[in-house]
């Protein structure tokens, strides 16, 4: 006897595009406000910059910095 098991996956699917919207929508915000944002981890190591930040400390790029 052949079984075959099928698995519904769309919510899966929906699930992770709300999940990239959600993140594209993060992304644009940090990126484009006009206050320094910034991440760092509990040691103080700076783990991420947006642009205003950067350019407040007058670093060209966030990547500079």
């Amino acid at each position: 006897m052949h079984w075959r098991i099928a698995t519904d996956i769309t919510q899966r699917k929906l699930m992770e595009e709300a999940l990239r919207r959600s993140e594209a929508r993060y992304r644009e915000l940090l990126d484009n406000t006009a206050y320094g944002i910034y991440h760092c981890a509990p040691d103080g190591q700076l783990l991420e910059a947006n642009p205003a930040l950067a350019s407040m400390l007058g670093y060209s790029s966030k990547e500079n910095s």
